[in-house]
């Protein structure tokens, strides 16, 4: 049976819905070897599932999201660091990041959700694991009070994409280029994830462009393989991942309930090949013996 590896699944420590030791549980019982929780804008997560992977006989590859903004796209790309070495390094951004989000969930919560009439108990039970508020939260409270039905996708571009809950975005976030080198600055691997969220609003040319871009300036690795490819996308990244010789990774985004479409931990994976690829560039990142 073919080992699989899940590199971007998410927890209640940031957008996702269930606990790591649920999490940890579902992947042993879906043949899923590998487990990397790349909470966004967080290592807490991925510091727990460390400790309950190891035992239970999960491998845990270390890992963060954290997003990012890219002037020339107009839009924020999404990166995650694999094995970082000095998280220290990557405080200041990823305070700043925050103190964004935080702002901006402050004005969705004073123009949606209390215009909803409910209670901001009910409200912060949804998100008390997490440092701070993400859409996923604000549609599985909606959700919880009878004014949504579902995870429906254009709700979850109206929130994400509406310029006025865009807060200070450009100020807060790191630009995409110089996140690169502060993740390598930790001895981080950078990869580019969930590059489907870029692709709307046929900006197809725009986002490969972007990752030339990235790949030039020293992108170690991107998502190939996610279930919201479409072919189109795959075989494009796929092709820009061998013309940069970029690491290929593949994950579910898997939130549990939060997530936008039915996809179980394990849905879309990494092949054994390319983790010997990130393992052995993490421990010449970490001057460490090779394999």
């Amino acid at each position: 049976m073919k080992k699989k590896a899940d590199l971007l699944v998410f927890s209640k420590y940031s957008r996702g819905s269930l606990e790591i030791d649920d999490i940890v549980s579902l992947a042993l019982k879906r043949n899923v070897k590998t487990v990397s929780i790349t909470d966004s804008n967080t290592f807490g997560g991925s510091a727990r599932a460390n400790i309950l992977g190891r035992k239970r006989g999960l491998d845990i590859i270390p890992s963060l999201e954290i997003f990012s903004f890219d002037k020339i796209l107009n839009d924020c790309p999404h990166l995650v660091c694999y094995y970082p070495k000095d998280l220290n390094i990557l405080q200041n951004a990823l305070k700043k990041i925050i103190f964004a989000l935080k702002e901006r969930s402050e004005l969705i919560i004073k123009e949606v959700l209390l215009e909803c009439k409910i209670p901001m108990r009910i409200i912060k039970k949804r998100f008390e694991s997490s440092p701070c508020l993400y859409i996923s939260h604000i549609i599985k409270t909606l959700i919880d009070t009878g004014y949504l039905n579902d995870f429906d996708d254009d709700i979850y571009k109206k929130f994400s994409q509406t310029n006025k809950y865009l807060l200070n975005v450009e100020e807060n976030f790191p630009n995409t280029l110089d996140l690169i080198s502060n993740i390598h600055r930790a001895k981080g691997i950078a990869a580019i994830v969930s590059c489907n969220k870029m692709f709307r609003n046929n900006r197809h040319q725009e986002v490969i462009d972007l990752i030339e871009r990235a790949a030039k300036s020293g992108l170690d690795a991107l998502q190939t393989w996610h279930p919201d490819y479409s072919e189109k996308q795959e075989k494009a990244l796929l092709d820009i991942a061998d013309k940069y010789n970029l690491l290929k990774i593949g994950g579910t985004e898997f939130c549990g309930s939060f997530s936008t479409s039915p996809n179980p931990i394990g849905t879309c994976y990494t092949p054994y090949e390319e983790i010997i690829k990130i393992q052995t560039m993490k421990r010449m990142r970490h001057g460490e013996t090779p394999l």
